[in-house]
């Protein structure tokens, strides 16, 4: 049978574990290479740099965004200006530019931009001149708070038809 100094000491303990639970799901390190967007109620109430940042648990939703640049290889497929099929393979260095936006939906914001930019390439297949870098890059619209700065074209190929040869792509060059 249960004493009250018992019950007391058990509910004491409870409280003070729940209360550390609590302190600590409340703060947050923030490093140098990111930013921490706080909402409440759907709405941005502060966007934060690095260091220990304190949010209240159930009230608050952070998410944490990165101030480093984004890379990410594309693969698509295209067309020449004759029509002829063409695989591209390229790369896109992105930065986020409105962490609110992209906070909404980081895991989502990197796919939609790296379609905007797959698209972008696409188009430079067609051209006579192809491009690359930063000039191909400020063609790609600012999608989910990203902006591209960097676009390259690595390497393009049209695929063979049929049985293809073993030497028709080098193993070294264009595709390593």
């Amino acid at each position: 049978m249960s004493s009250e100094p018992d019950y007391l000491l058990g509910s004491l303990v409870g409280g003070v574990l729940l209360a550390l639970l609590a302190l600590a799901a409340s703060v947050w390190r923030v490093g140098p290479d990111e930013r921490l967007v706080v909402r409440r109620s759907g709405r941005v109430r502060a966007v934060t740099g690095p260091g220990l940042r304190f949010i209240l648990p159930g009230l608050d939703r952070a998410t944490r965004v990165p101030v480093r640049p984004l890379q990410a290889e594309l693969w698509c497929r295209g067309a020449t200006r004759a029509g002829a099929p063409v695989l591209i393979r390229g790369r896109a260095t992105f930065r986020v530019s409105d962490p609110d936006r992209y906070a909404t939906a980081p895991d989502l914001a990197l796919d939609l931009a790296c379609r905007a930019a797959e698209d972008v390439l696409r188009r430079s297949a067609a051209s006579p001149a192809p491009a690359g870098g930063r000039a191909l890059a400020a063609e790609v619209p600012e999608t989910a708070g990203l902006t591209a700065t960097d676009l390259e074209p690595l390497a393009s190929a049209i695929p063979l038809q049929g049985r293809p040869s073993r030497h028709a792509i080098p193993e070294e060059g264009l595709w390593s």
